[in-house]
């Protein structure tokens, strides 16, 4: 069997060390409303590729039922605000960003020259591009007036964004779950509702910072801005699910012989862990960084569904190579849903697990 091994892996390690090593803070509790994994496929040789892209059909159906309920908390904010309804979207993109976040695994599904599963990839970046610039898209910290929301020179609409989506650095992103996240929890969870009451006259203030009409003003813009990224993530969601489902990606992946199945799974599965282990370490960082709040309210939740995602590719990995990695991801799974401050150590000590693993 061939080895794989992350790019970097010794550099991760003395990384990994040195910055969990100190994990001893509590992590705020966390908002998101926490969904139930998809239950991966038992164990079998036969018939696993089939049951593969069932379960991502299962998920994907999961995620757009969640995206159509956070489209309508946000139609809902933005018809009628209160803090309420603000605090109603965030709750409903906590729990549709989560479910959605299962996919992960499947997403990297390229074998090499496929446009087909290309288009997976790419739509993917569309809806859950992380981790994101928030000052490319509004207010940041002591920068005020910064992003797409202050730049009255920029039109806005669905084909600006998708233009400005990633367009000099993946950060860059200007749609899907992340964007929206920050539309609707702004630097540092700070977000009121003030900042989507709707602005009815230009008054003396608005005119003093150059405001020439209404729809120039910081919170309509803001307000459009956000209206645009629920509309485009709903029909992004829509054609994910639809696109996987159809005929023409499935019978592909079905045609594959297993020997290509094989060679698929295990980069997806690879890509995805080693990405996760970097995502793991940076969230141990940030978090004594932060003095023991959570930097991210739904990092656990995040890594959670990841893991439960890695284990969907499982039935594909030969049986003499499964054994070690399901033990490695249920150990990471059962800390990740704990509630210990240094969860992080046991899920980073098991990727490099996995990372590593010969398969």
């Amino acid at each position: 069997m061939t080895r794989f091994r992350h790019k970097g892996v010794a550099t991760l390690t003395c990384l990994g060390l040195l910055v969990l090593g100190g994990c001893d803070k509590t992590e705020a509790p966390a908002t998101a409303v926490q969904p139930e994994p998809v239950e991966a496929t038992p164990p079998a040789e036969s018939g696993s590729a089939q049951a593969l892209w069932a379960s991502g059909s299962q998920i994907l159906n999961q995620s757009l039922s969640a995206t159509q309920a956070l489209n309508s908390a946000i139609t809902t904010l933005l018809n009628t605000p209160s803090e309420d309804a603000l605090l109603q979207a965030q709750k409903a993109w906590a729990t549709a960003a989560i479910t959605y976040q299962e996919f992960n695994v499947f997403a990297q599904l390229q074998p090499q020259n496929s446009v087909l599963f290309n288009t997976v990839a790419d739509n993917h970046y569309r809806i859950a591009a992380h981790p994101i610039q928030p000052g490319y898209l509004d207010s940041f910290g002591d920068y005020q007036y910064s992003g797409i929301v202050h730049d009255i020179s920029m039109p806005l609409n669905k084909a600006t964004l998708l233009n400005q989506h990633g367009m000099t650095d993946l950060a860059d992103a200007a749609l899907g779950f992340y964007a929206i996240e920050y539309m609707l929890f702004g630097y540092q969870n700070t977000r009121t509702i003030k900042d989507y009451i709707a602005h009815l006259e230009l008054t003396s203030a608005h005119q003093t910072h150059g405001y020439q009409n209404l729809e120039e003003t910081p919170n309509n813009r803001r307000r459009l801005l956000l209206q645009l990224q629920n509309d485009i993530l709903l029909e992004d969601m829509r054609y994910q699910a639809d696109y996987w489902q159809s005929p023409a990606l499935s019978n592909e992946w079905l045609t594959l012989s297993p020997k290509q199945h094989y060679s698929v799974v295990v980069h997806a599965f690879k890509q995805s862990a080693s990405s996760l282990l970097l995502e793991v370490i940076e969230a141990a960082k940030s978090s004594q960084q932060a003095a023991g709040a959570s930097p991210d309210r739904v990092t656990r939740d995040r890594v959670k569904m990841s893991l439960s995602s890695l284990k969907h590719a499982l039935p594909v990995i030969p049986s003499d190579a499964r054994t070690q990695l399901v033990s490695a991801l249920d150990l990471a799974l059962s800390a990740s849903a704990s509630s210990q401050p240094d969860w992080h150590k046991t899920v980073y000590e098991q990727l490099m697990v996995i990372t590593t693993a010969n398969i």
